[in-house]
């Protein structure tokens, strides 16, 4: 068994437009709604009482960030990543989706970084190279946080207001040593499956695709992916060395006797 004792609590660093709301929704139904927390990025947390009355905590949170604020060594730790390019294209039709009424709600519920950011991408064709090369040459600080390797960002301590640099990728590379279970969108089933067999839970039988991006796909020619190709480099070395862990039979992140040593504590 790899907890000995009692199951630990769990948290899981939500990567945005990266399954994650099939992951809460998965835990909710095992742990109970009153016992888990989603979405704590931007709400005021008292560690000592989202330690005593919550068993499940996610939320857009960095690792390193969120880490010494709760306490994690004692929680087991997993997150889930995304095919690079397909993240992007779906972050970039997020934001535009953000502005498709700007006197709604929704559009006001977020920061004014995002917002302009949100106005401009409006009328940007993502299918086209031109327009995506002039809007990716004008990127605000906030675009670079949601565009420029925004999967690896979540693995820095301090990522920086523009592009990440090859100084960055060490430290996003030893991040993913403070998970116990990585995913990938591509096998989320698969995922569950084993967070389920390690924390001794039912898994489900057919994992729900929730919060799915509505409407057309853009039509993404070679052109646009040079354009959006240096804006994925790190991602694309995250996610391989995700890919390598499973082939060398690690199972998506920690070693067993990570597993073990956390049950024991």
């Amino acid at each position: 068994m790899p907890f000995r004792r009692k199951r630990p609590k769990v948290f899981y660093m939500h990567v945005a437009k990266a399954g994650g709301t099939s992951v809460n929704s998965f835990f909710r139904k095992r742990l109970g709604k009153r016992r888990c927390l989603n979405h704590i990025e931007g709400k005021r947390l008292d560690p000592g009482e989202v330690r005593r009355r919550f068993d499940f905590v996610s939320g857009h949170m960095r690792i390193r960030q969120i880490y010494p604020l709760l306490g994690l060594d004692d929680w087991y730790r997993i997150t889930v990543f995304r095919d690079p390019l397909q993240h992007i294209v779906s972050h970039l039709r997020w934001v535009q989706g953000i502005a498709s009424d700007p006197g709604a709600a929704f559009f006001k519920s977020h920061t004014p970084e995002v917002q302009e950011l949100a106005l401009q991408l409006r009328e940007v064709d993502i299918g086209d190279a031109r327009a995506m090369w002039d809007f990716f040459a004008n990127l605000p600080p906030e675009g670079f946080t949601l565009f420029d390797n925004c999967q690896s960002r979540y693995l820095l301590s301090d990522p920086p207001s523009g592009k990440l640099g090859s100084r960055h990728w060490p430290e996003a590379q030893e991040g993913l040593s403070l998970f116990h279970r990585i995913g990938l969108t591509s096998d989320l089933q698969g995922f569950i499956d084993r967070v389920a067999g390690d924390l001794q839970l039912r898994s489900i039988a057919k994992m729900p695709r929730e919060n799915v991006q509505q409407g057309p796909k853009p039509e993404m020619s070679q052109e646009v992916l040079e354009v959006l190709a240096p804006y994925l480099e790190f991602d694309r070395r995250l996610v391989a060395c995700v890919e390598g862990r499973t082939t060398s039979g690690e199972g998506h992140g920690a070693s067993r006797a990570g597993f073990e040593n956390l049950g024991s504590q």
